[in-house]
């Protein structure tokens, strides 16, 4: 197996390791705002207060944290010449061997 090969390889092994963490993130962000709503209606008064604005924030980050771990996927999926550049530490990467 070739440097580059290995590169491919170690890329796609990231790819579904980023597809992973970004679908575990995403998928916690409707119990978020689940907990929001129930607790949001369990309460008297008007609003969320401090504890509702926290578990707000904390679905918007998953949110963020999802999307952003999705797009890394995609880009070590398609594997362009800078991951295998980075993967492999050369300085240089011809055009030719871009994918094996």
């Amino acid at each position: 197996m070739s440097v580059k090969q290995a590169a491919f390889l170690t890329s796609r092994v990231i790819c579904l390791f980023f597809i992973y963490q970004g679908f575990r993130a995403l998928l916690e962000v409707p119990a978020t705002f689940a907990m929001i709503s129930a607790f949001s209606s369990l309460r008297n008064s008007p609003g969320l207060g401090e504890y509702g604005i926290k578990m707000l924030a904390s679905g918007v980050t998953l949110a963020v944290e999802g999307g952003t771990q999705i797009i890394l996927a995609i880009i070590f999926y398609k594997c362009g010449p800078w991951i295998i550049r980075f993967l492999t530490g050369e300085e240089q990467v011809s055009a030719t061997s871009e994918q094996p």
